[in-house]
């Protein structure tokens, strides 16, 4: 017969006892005695005080024992979180894990609540943990600073971007690495962080150096800039960029205007575009009819 088991919560002799009870067997087990006890979650808190407890459940017919030393205890995707003066651990393969100070990324959809932690050390390095929907615990150390990068305004969802050096950056999305090659998008973006390509040979994102870019599709992009004239005046042009599957950018059209839909109109030259694949078809381009007629008189040159 197969055993079925209680808990119970019992105060004896000035302390609390937690009791489990074995009904096939017919038996009761003291588990843990202590000053201080209250059922917590999916299990108990017990010990002699808020500051001096062990954080108790029952896991697989078994009982786990964290001496967690706090009554701030939280289960993240089946682990257990715990907070002692503002910074933050995990019980882990049978240790203790310091995260630091947690951050969440609410929004308006509570069930897409990211949570992850971030950990400073010397010489501005810190370590950016994230513990995942399968209970595993990633970790990466970084240099510089995170970026948040919103993928979804009206919703206000969060990429966590981590520097990786010269411009190169994992992305994590609702607490999973975003990987360019399996995602449906190329590229990353928003008004107040830049624009990110995926670099296939890397296998990370780099962030693109190319200021006022705007992305065309998922191999090119557009600069829009404009330099002085003489008598204060100023000039507005457009650039078409190339972008390789390792995020490298080529220029390769400039022009006073750009015109956008099926094709790809600027400089005079015109560039098919796979609306479906969001791809420009550099290989093939052709001169529009007014640029041919300028070559034809000799006013033109490309």
């Amino acid at each position: 017969m197969e055993s079925v088991y209680t808990d119970q919560l019992l105060f004896l002799d000035g302390k609390y006892h937690l009791y489990e009870a074995d009904f096939a067997k017919q038996t009761v087990t003291e588990i843990a005695c202590g000053a201080y006890a209250k059922e917590h979650g999916p299990g108990w808190l017990v010990g002699e005080s808020e500051e001096k407890v062990s954080f108790y459940r029952r896991l697989e017919d078994k009982w786990q024992v964290i001496p967690v030393n706090t009554i701030e205890v939280d289960l993240l995707y089946g682990r257990i979180i715990y907070c002692r003066q503002g910074q933050w651990y995990v019980y882990y393969d049978g240790k203790e894990i310091l995260l630091g100070q947690k951050r969440e990324s609410t929004p308006l959809h509570w069930d897409w609540t990211t949570v992850y932690f971030n950990l400073p050390l010397n010489d501005d390095k810190s370590v950016l943990s994230i513990i995942n929907p399968e209970g595993l615990l990633v970790q990466k150390e970084y240099l510089g600073a995170l970026v948040l990068l919103t993928r979804d305004a009206f919703w206000d969802e969060k990429i966590i971007l981590v520097p990786l050096g010269n411009d190169y950056f994992e992305a994590y999305y609702r607490t999973r690495q975003l990987m360019g090659a399996t995602d449906e998008a190329l590229y990353l973006n928003d008004f107040k962080n830049g624009v990110f390509f995926w670099s296939q040979a890397l296998k990370c994102w780099k962030k693109i150096s190319i200021q006022n870019c705007y992305v065309l599709a998922n191999n090119a992009v557009l600069m829009f800039g404009q330099r002085k004239t003489g008598f204060g005046g100023c000039c507005r042009f457009v650039i078409l960029y190339k972008v390789d599957e390792n995020a490298s950018c080529t220029q390769i059209r400039v022009g006073k205007k750009c015109a956008l839909g099926a094709e790809v109109k600027i400089g005079g030259w015109i560039y098919p575009q796979d609306v479906g694949k969001k791809l420009v078809d550099f290989d093939h381009p052709r001169k529009s009819r007014w640029l041919k007629i300028k070559n034809f008189f000799g006013l033109g040159k490309d």
